[in-house]
């Protein structure tokens, strides 16, 4: 029994003294401390308990949170940042078809663009770039031309941009009585890769010069201010220049004088015809405009997109521009669409000669003939079919309210008054991509 018990001390005696061997190692301050000072020290790290155990589990919780913490932060997504402003060269650009905008930050054919940097110094400004992930340098060369070039060597531009010339565009009348032509400008560059512009006689409105091309540059003056001047070449010379001043003149200086030039609509008719077949009717007289049916007035101004016939379409500024190539509606968002010039008298005896016919095949039966019509054919004859020749040939007419006074359905019931000669369209809303339409 002594053995024994001597062995149990000698085993008790190695047993504290592990303990107090581990108690000391935990101890990173160097004191060692005693039980109670650990207990208080993991109530101190959110634990609800003195065990040792629990003070383990409560260590282990906080070092998750801790990482769960830095993953999280690891993981969001950065803060967008503020586009990077280029002063000057914040315009839209072009070199043939494509366009590079310095202001929404784009530029055709590419997925991703960003301006990454911008040294300001004038006409030796420079611009970082990357285009699909390749890092590129934009600089202004002497001819007013934005260079595009590799960022690890710049010998030589792979692209180069001239400045837009929309605000160049349409009809320009030189004020000068000893003057008696008149210029066009087509903004949109040739196949080339150059804008257009030719002279006319303000007497015939015909040109009394071939059709000669042009180009745009960025100029920067003694100041540091910068401005677009467009140039117009005649068999390869440069026959005059173009540009704003401060006060939004547009002034012309052809090598022997300068004089203003006043946005004019010459040469612009009172009747088109557009791609999508919606009808635009000119009143010079009394400075109107009927735009699908839709009439409101009109100004004769310098803007955005240059010389203009400017009027509200949808509370919204629509423009009515005849250049080089021809006469084109642009809208708001600058989207252009050709307009073809019509006689709507022409027009309504081709409709006439057309329903006639149609008259005829009806004759043998009991049929008769009905159309869809709108505000523009019950008001004024909108595309040839005019309140006259609906009388006299239709014997139904539907119609579909567009919201505007007086009803439409009235206006088809003073043409045709019969009993059933006046059919309302109703829009289904079915929520589908194309509703069908329900008659009343």
């Amino acid at each position: 029994m002594k053995k024994s018990g001597k062995v149990i001390l000698a085993l008790l005696a190695l047993g504290m003294a592990a303990a107090l061997y581990a108690c000391g190692g935990n101890n990173t301050s160097g004191s060692t401390g005693d039980s109670d000072s650990v207990s208080a020290s993991s109530s101190d790290t959110g634990s609800d308990t003195t065990s040792s155990g629990d003070s383990d589990s409560s260590d282990s919780s906080v070092s998750s949170d801790s990482d769960a913490s830095d993953s999280s932060d690891s993981t969001s997504e950065p803060e967008p940042q503020e586009p990077i402003a280029v002063g000057a060269f914040a315009r839209r650009w072009v070199s043939g078809s494509d366009t590079l905008d310095l202001v929404a930050g784009t530029m055709t054919g590419t997925a991703d663009f960003e301006v990454t940097s911008f040294t300001e110094a004038g006409a030796d400004s420079v611009i970082g770039c990357k285009a699909d992930g390749k890092e590129y340098v934009l600089k202004l060369g002497a001819d007013g031309t934005l260079g595009m070039y590799n960022a690890a060597e710049d010998a030589e531009p792979v692209r180069t941009f001239m400045p837009d010339a929309a605000a160049f565009g349409g009809v320009w009348m030189p004020d000068d009585p000893y003057l008696y032509v008149y210029y066009a400008i087509s903004p949109v560059p040739d196949g080339n890769g150059y804008f257009g512009w030719e002279m006319y006689s303000q007497a015939t409105h015909e040109s009394v010069d071939m059709l000669g091309t042009g180009t745009t540059a960025l100029v920067f003056d003694d100041q540091g201010e910068a401005g677009v001047v467009f140039t117009g070449y005649s068999y390869d010379y440069p026959y005059m220049t173009i540009s704003y001043d401060e006060n939004g003149t547009v002034w012309c200086d052809d090598g022997y004088s300068a004089y203003a030039l006043e946005p004019d609509a010459a040469g612009i008719g009172d009747a088109y015809l557009t791609g999508n077949g919606e009808k635009i009717l000119v009143d010079f007289e009394t400075g109107k405009i009927v735009y699908n049916g839709t009439e409101s007035a009109f100004e004769i101004k310098a803007s955005d997109y240059g010389s203009a016939l400017v009027f509200s379409e949808d509370g919204k500024a629509c423009y009515l521009q005849r250049t080089t190539t021809g006469v084109y509606r642009i809208d708001s968002e600058g989207a252009t669409s050709v307009c073809a010039a019509y006689d709507p008298d022409r027009l309504s005896q081709w409709e006439e000669a057309f329903l006639e016919e149609v008259a005829r095949a009806l004759e043998p039966s009991d049929a008769v003939l009905s159309l869809r019509v709108d505000r523009a054919n019950l008001e004024e004859g909108g595309g040839g079919l005019t309140p006259e020749l609906l009388a006299e040939y239709a014997g139904r007419l539907w119609v579909e309210e567009d919201g505007d006074s007086p009803a439409l359905a009235d206006l088809a019931a003073q043409i045709a008054p019969g009993e059933g000669a006046v059919v309302a369209v109703l829009p289904q809303l079915t929520g589908e991509e194309r509703p069908q339409a329900a008659v009343n």
